[in-house]
């Protein structure tokens, strides 16, 4: 039972880290998508207003969507390690969660 559990958090732990590289991946991409087009406008800055604005703000706007994406499986990752028994290093630095002394962590 207790090598069932440990591959049952480990699995869902390692889902959690490949979505949140793939989310991680894919702001680097949206970043790309607004940076570059954006370098090569700032030569001519006529260019800069209009559908190009529009097009950076979406994508923008994605780009903070994939990061939020990718902060929340990175936290259900560690939290699958914490609940399964994964040895934990100390941090550097204690966040507030730690400070409550939640017992279901």
């Amino acid at each position: 039972m207790e090598m069932e559990m440990e591959s049952t958090w480990k699995t869902l732990f390692q889902r959690r880290v490949v979505l949140a590289a793939k989310h991680c991946y894919n702001v680097h991409e949206r970043l790309l998508k607004v940076l570059v087009p954006l370098n090569a406008d700032l030569q001519d800055r006529r260019r800069y207003p209009g559908p190009f604005a529009e097009a950076t703000r979406r994508e923008l706007e994605g780009a903070s969507m994939e990061l939020g994406l990718a902060v929340a499986s990175m936290g259900a990752a560690r939290h699958l390690a914490l609940r399964g028994g994964a040895p934990c290093p100390s941090a550097p630095f204690d966040s507030v969660d730690d400070l409550a002394g939640d017992p279901g962590v």
